[in-house]
């Protein structure tokens, strides 16, 4: 239950009060941001122990020095013979070696962004000196998205399953045991507000609210993971209409095996057999996997691209971007723009048109 680093805090605060402090940060982080957090941490260490040949302690915080020799060593620059950054070969040969970069040269500038602006945030939540924030930093990392593009490393967007390809999904789950479970789970994940697949293989019956609204059953789900503590976030997740159907197909399901409690979605096999424990991320991953391959779509769609399915899809159908966004609890919309909706704003902006009027 450790941090990324102890909160920085007056002398005369305790021991005990501090740790108390420390884990009430942790929890107030939402699951999926922890988890790469510490991923972006590891790296970071790994990568400083290669470059200076000493270990990194993030609980003195990272000078300015350190994160613009961070951004030198990551970020594509276009040479003679290619793609080439400040890296070292020597050092960049070892962080392949112990399985912190998977191959040689500059890695995708949202790779490295990604692992920056974690740490980042990080730092300035526990009040540490936050060198990759200093204005330098910022300023090349914003310039070194232009040369990334102009290399292909921007890093590949992952694919979105709209409306279309989420229905041919659904027609491939018959009345089979696995059929109504999967199109549950697939509603579920995209009706609810594009939830992660962690979020879908912690969902639990008793985090179930059953409720009719002007005549329609609806569904009402407090998320596991979710940020439903934090003010003006909206905590419970609702499905109404097919997705509150099928939800309901596979709650008569539970119940009829007198499952009411535990998780809400599990392994299942054959006719009968209905697991006690919950799927893994995983689990969820290759569901959405099968019923796309099963669909005769590509075979790169995952569980994340319903996420940015929902997103997108509600966007081009006019809904208020805040809207879905209070449903899929994001909350920076130049995130959402960037990763959702920039191919879609750029095909919808009518100045593309200017000589055919």
């Amino acid at each position: 239950m450790s941090t990324l680093a102890p909160i920085r805090l007056p002398a005369s605060v305790d021991a005990d009060t501090a740790a108390w402090l420390g884990e009430l940060a942790r929890q107030g982080m939402p699951a999926n941001t922890l988890t790469a957090t510490h991923a972006a941490a590891r790296y970071w260490r790994a990568w400083h122990a290669a470059r200076f040949g000493s270990p990194l302690d993030l609980t003195a915080g990272i000078a300015v020095d350190v994160a613009l020799t961070f951004v030198a060593d990551h970020g594509a620059v276009e040479t003679p013979t290619g793609a080439a950054s400040a890296l070292p070969p020597s050092v960049d040969a070892l962080l392949v070696a112990q399985g912190a970069k998977r191959r040689p040269g500059p890695p995708a500038y949202r790779t490295w962004h990604q692992r920056l602006s974690l740490v980042s945030s990080a730092l300035a939540a526990l009040g540490l000196p936050n060198g990759c924030a200093a204005p330098s930093v910022l300023e090349l990392v914003s310039r070194a998205k232009r040369p990334a593009a102009t290399l292909g490393l921007l890093g590949r967007r992952r694919p979105v399953i709209l409306r279309d390809a989420l229905t041919a999904m659904l027609a491939t789950c018959d009345d089979g045991l696995a059929g109504v479970r999967d199109r549950a789970l697939l509603l579920f994940a995209f009706a609810s507000g594009g939830r992660r697949r962690s979020e879908i293989a912690a969902a639990r019956l008793e985090d179930l609210r059953q409720l009719e609204h002007e005549g329609e059953v609806v569904y009402l789900f407090g998320m596991a993971g979710a940020k439903r503590q934090e003010p003006g976030q909206v905590r419970h997740k609702p499905l109404r209409g097919s997705a509150a159907a099928a939800l309901r197909a596979w709650l008569r399901v539970l119940e009829a095996r007198g499952l009411a409690r535990g998780p809400l979605f599990r392994a299942v096999k054959g006719a009968t057999w209905i697991g006690q424990g919950r799927l893994s991320g995983h689990a969820v991953n290759a569901i959405v996997k099968r019923r796309a391959e099963l669909a005769g779509l590509p075979g790169n769609l995952t569980a994340h691209g319903l996420r940015g399915g929902f997103l997108t899809q509600a966007y081009r159908d006019g809904v208020d971007l805040f809207d879905a966004m209070a449903l899929s609890d994001h909350r920076d919309v130049k995130t959402v723009r960037e990763h959702y909706l920039e191919d879609f704003e750029a095909l919808r902006n009518p100045a593309g048109l200017l000589l055919d009027r």
